[in-house]
Order: structure tokens, then C-alpha cells, then sequence
């Protein structure tokens, strides 16, 4: 399980071993209540273990309000993107990262690179 906290807020991620450790669960609590929870389901695709599904829950509901199906996905085609940078997935300005070569110290993305 890893736990983010900040303010009232709780992010539960449960980390399933069996499945190279990838997210199954995630779970938000705000105030020490649930609010919403989602489930995902793997399958193999071009030796991959990729999202098949994801469900969506709301508070203690055992129905999903929402259910997104991967009808198809494909790896390392020449038209896919060759590398994936912090603007690609929308990091924040001021967003601290970790880097071993760094020494070991913070990172902060001002929004065209990383600066120590």
C-alpha cells in the first residue's frame, strides 16, 4: 500500500505484487471517509501487462458508476511518441523531483526543465 496524505485528504494505492506490482486499488478519503475508489484489471498485450478495464466507485457503493474498457493498445510503433517529458503529463510548476544523478537532492520542473 502506498499512502500520499496532505490537508484532510488520504490517497491509498494497493500495489499487487502478482501483477509486477502495479496499481489494483486506489482509494481517496477525505476528512477520514471514503469518497471514491477505482479498480483496475490488467491483461497481457504484446508481452505487457497493460489496463484492460478501470471501475469507478463512489463512497461504499458495490456498483460502478463508471467503467472505461481498453479496446485496443499498441507498443513502440514509429508514429507513438519516442520519450514522454513532464509537459506530456501535465506536471505543475514548482513540481519537486528526485534524481540520483542529482546527488541525491530535490529537483523542481519550471515548466521548460528541471533546475536543482
Amino acid at each position: 500500500v502506498v499512502v500520499a496524505e496532505f490537508n484532510d485528504r488520504r490517497f491509498e494505492w494497493y500495489l499487487d505484487p502478482r501483477q509486477d506490482g502495479l496499481p489494483v486499488e486506489a482509494a481517496l478519503y477525505r476528512g477520514g471517509e471514503l469518497v471514491g475508489r477505482s479498480e483496475t484489471t490488467y491483461a497481457e498485450i504484446d508481452g505487457r501487462l497493460f489496463p484492460l478495464s478501470v471501475e469507478f466507485y463512489g463512497r461504499d457503493s458495490l456498483r460502478p458508476y463508471r467503467v472505461v474498457d481498453v479496446d485496443r493498445a499498441t507498443f513502440d510503433k514509429p508514429w507513438h511518441m519516442q520519450s514522454i517529458g513532464p509537459n506530456d503529463i501535465g506536471v505543475l510548476f514548482g513540481t519537486q523531483f528526485w534524481s540520483s544523478e542529482a546527488n541525491g537532492g530535490p529537483l523542481f520542473w519550471d515548466g521548460a526543465g528541471l533546475l536543482t
